[in-house]
């Protein structure tokens, strides 16, 4: 009678584990290839990069003494972000700043590539995640994008994502000098659904202003 011999067998699973979102390369809002402007007032805190155009003493003064809304004060208007990168597809993460004092008539952010305008991505007030794609019209190159936040709320920035191996460079553009608009609501805005449709963003960016 022939014998059944039982050779035990240890079957590992191997199962990889990408890090990021997927096996995307995701940038912090702290990243120093990132370039801010318009705000000299930029807070990184758990909710990402927060922007304001004015200290919160100045804002916190009476509106008497103010001469101006401050809860208008409170929104992105001409503030930008700009990176360089290879990337033929980058992912943006904004959210919803809420809160007592906070403008929000809806979200819209214009997108450039090299200096190109390309498109708009527009939210309602009601979204509070506020994610939106770019894909480069120069594959394989690298390109300088510039992101206008909106001129009617105040999102906090969390990040973006780019293509697995992909990563921001440095800035190789000047820092530009700085333009001061000051005015009343038309110079904020009002009447333009977007930063990038205002006259002082219109106006720094033939100069080649900040």
């Amino acid at each position: 009678m022939k014998r059944l011999f039982f050779i035990p067998v240890l079957l590992v699973l191997v199962v990889p584990v990408w890090a990021g979102n997927g096996c995307r390369v995701t940038i912090a809002p702290d990243d120093p290839a990132i370039r801010y402007t318009g705000s000299h007032y930029i807070t990184m805190g758990a909710s990402g990069a927060s922007f304001q155009r004015h200290s919160d003493a100045v804002l916190a003064r009476p509106a008497r003494i103010l001469g101006f809304n401050a809860t208008k004060a409170r929104t992105t208007t001409g503030v930008a972000m700009r990176f360089r990168t290879g990337s033929h597809t980058i992912n943006l993460h904004f959210t919803h700043a809420l809160g007592d004092g906070i403008e929000n008539r809806g979200s819209t952010f214009a997108v450039y590539e090299d200096d190109q305008f390309r498109s708009t991505h527009a939210f309602s007030r009601a979204r509070t995640h506020l994610s939106f794609s770019v894909t480069s019209m120069s594959p394989g190159k690298m390109s300088v994008f510039c992101i206008a936040l909106p001129n009617w709320s105040r999102p906090d920035f969390r990040g973006l994502d780019l293509d697995a191996g992909e990563a921001l460079l440095p800035l190789s553009l000047p820092v530009p000098s700085t333009y001061v608009a000051f005015g009343d609501s038309i110079t904020h805005g009002t009447g333009q659904s977007s930063t990038h449709l205002t006259y002082p963003w219109i106006l720094a960016d033939l100069l080649g202003l900040e």
